[in-house]
């Protein structure tokens, strides 16, 4: 008796590429299930610290304010 078939890989990629091959849609904000729970606490932290727009703007100002009379420094 002959041996029967195991495998077969026949057609497959003609009817995989009749659509195209695409790629997952990234998401514009990653779920954070299942991620470390130390990294997302630490992410926490860090969100609070960062500036907000206003107040970035006005540190900048204020920055710019305080060079305005010294001259540049010399780079050699």
């Amino acid at each position: 008796m002959a041996k029967s078939k195991n495998h077969t890989n026949h057609n497959q990629n003609k009817k995989a590429h009749r659509n195209g091959i695409k790629r997952p849609l990234r998401k514009r904000h990653e779920s954070t299930l299942g991620m470390d729970v130390k990294f997302l606490i630490n992410q926490r932290y860090a969100r609070k610290g960062n500036l907000s727009r206003e107040e970035s703007v006005k540190r900048y100002n204020e920055r710019i304010a305080s060079q305005k009379g010294k001259p540049k420094p010399v780079t050699l």
